[in-house]
């Protein structure tokens, strides 16, 4: 009840503030102040129905990812690369220093501008819009910076982006329990119902043994590459209050809690997918 009500007021605050156009004024009619609220507690009721309902889980978590369609982000990956060598500037685990600036994209032949932009940077964070920042900022998001930027394209149109760097990053062996969690091991292109689980220890037993699948392809004497995926991680300690985290060392996913999911669903913030997972399982 309490994660319900806080996601309404501040979804109730997004709506009002993201469009300037559309922020409430009238204070003549207090009916009408009280029909707004009414309606967009209804329409956020159908929003999270609409989103959750292939929930697999308790419905606590879900992936986000920058989008590839050629009708809404244009068919090409990334979406905007830097000018210079700002995708140098980022690592996983560090911000650059106090005098980085962010500089320029620019946005590549037949790719459109979205809320969200894939870009070449290869540390975990988004490309996105001021009206996407307004979102994002609004939720406790961990340690974390927004670097303003330009995104030029080809026309000659420049539009105001942020590039959100994410170090919240947790440590496996402090958060996962090993000993419920599972994993699977393949050799195509993605696990399949019929590929070997197995489980590890530790994250450090986890990252030896892809360390030594890999070393044995290197090498020759595996014809192909055996990988490892997470099948369900089991989470303990967590604050709930965090909005969005990731563990890089085991998965590139960025993990997204049900309340900033709706939020990016309800104010219709585009290029980015918006997926339910069963990976994570509050333990």
């Amino acid at each position: 009840m309490k994660k319900v009500i806080y996601s309404f007021f501040i979804l109730s605050f997004l709506a009002c503030t993201i469009d300037s156009e559309n922020t409430i004024t009238d204070k003549e009619s207090e009916k009408q102040e009280f029909n707004f609220l009414d309606s967009l507690a209804g329409a956020l009721q159908s929003e999270e129905d609409a989103l959750f309902d292939e929930q697999t889980n308790d419905g606590e978590f879900f992936s986000l990812e920058t989008m590839v369609s050629p009708k809404i982000t244009g068919n090409v990956w990334p979406q905007a690369n830097s000018i210079g060598e700002t995708h140098y500037a980022f690592d996983f685990h560090s911000f650059p220093d106090s005098s980085f600036e962010m500089g320029v994209f620019e946005l590549e032949p037949n790719a459109k501008f979205t809320d969200v932009m894939s870009t070449s940077i290869s540390a975990v964070g988004l490309l996105m819009s001021p009206k996407a920042k307004k979102i994002f900022e609004a939720f406790n998001l961990g340690k974390h910076k927004f670097y303003p930027c330009i995104v030029d394209d080809l026309k000659g149109e420049s539009r105001t982006y942020f590039y959100l760097q994410l170090i919240a990053d947790l440590d496996a062996d402090e958060y996962i329990n090993f000993e419920k969690s599972e994993f699977v091991s393949f050799t195509g292109l993605s696990p399949t119902e019929s590929d070997s689980v197995i489980q590890f220890a530790s994250n450090q037993e986890y990252l030896n043994y892809k360390a030594d699948k890999y070393d044995r392809w290197k090498d020759g004497i595996d014809d192909k590459m055996e990988m490892v995926d997470v099948k369900q991680l089991f989470i303990n300690n967590l604050d709930t209050s965090l909005s969005i985290f990731m563990f890089s060392k085991m998965t590139q996913e960025i993990y997204a809690s049900k309340e900033l999911a709706t939020a990016l669903k309800v104010n219709g913030i585009t290029g980015i997918e918006i997926k339910s997972t069963n990976r994570l399982i509050l333990d």
